[in-house]
């Protein structure tokens, strides 16, 4: 079971005939299956392999290339923050999970779904709904790792838009299995113009009496709204 694997991430091209294999990433194995130990969490990446038949010769690489994503890292250094700048729009952040949204299409006009918005060379993440009366919107952050030592606290701004409702902030501590209300916040204007963001109010809400892993979720199910959230 002796062999050799290469790996590399996602900018290396495994289907360039001029990528020397090589060249990149590898590390010597005894056992199938193997663990890799020096990889990069929430990367995508390639790999090959090929046996070691001993006295220094290879069998040639695999003909078949493997992909695979590693896990996301838990959030464990505190206190963390999220501004959206360096995202991209119509995206989410790495390893937050919007796919429980009725929508599955991030657009300029995203129904029921929520994603990274620009204005006046601002970002943010947006959840925007006209004329579409049925549906819901929810964002999941990545785990969350409290320490016992401390409480801690959420903070962010936002800005509702919106003539009824409220979105929700929710917290699970069952890997997302389950979801408890933490705040409600009801509509800081109702205009609910989708081109401009209008006006962020501070936010804080108290994580006293958590510990261990979290997952912090977004929600919103309103018939019409321009919801925005900046800097967690």
């Amino acid at each position: 079971d002796a062999g050799e694997i290469a790996f590399a991430p996602t900018d290396f091209n495994p289907n360039d005939p001029s990528c020397d294999w090589t060249d990149i990433t590898m590390a010597s194995v005894t056992t199938n299956p193997a663990t890799l130990n020096v990889l990069t969490a929430a990367t995508t990446y390639y790999a090959r392999v090929r046996a070691n038949c001993g006295g220094g010769d290879y069998s040639e690489w695999s003909t078949a290339t493997l992909s695979f994503t590693t896990a996301c890292a838990d959030i464990t250094t505190l206190p963390w923050t999220e501004n959206f700048e360096s995202l991209s729009t119509n995206t989410v952040p790495t390893c937050w999970d919007n796919t429980a949204s009725t929508a599955q299409e991030i657009t300029s006009h995203p129904d029921y779904i929520w994603g990274v918005y620009e204005n006046s060379s601002n970002k943010m993440i947006r959840m925007h709904n006209y004329l579409v009366h049925e549906g819901t919107a929810l964002i999941n952050t990545q785990t969350i790792t409290l320490p016992s030592s401390e409480d801690y606290e959420l903070t962010f701004d936002y800005s509702h838009r919106a003539d009824c409702d409220a979105f929700t902030v929710k917290i699970s501590t069952d890997g997302g299995a389950n979801f408890t209300d933490l705040q409600q916040y009801t509509s800081t204007s109702t205009s609910y113009n989708y081109t401009e963001p209008g006006t962020f109010t501070a936010a804080t809400v108290s994580l006293a009496g958590y510990t261990g892993d979290i997952i912090l979720q977004f929600f919103s199910n309103d018939p019409e709204m321009n919801n925005l959230l900046d800097v967690i």
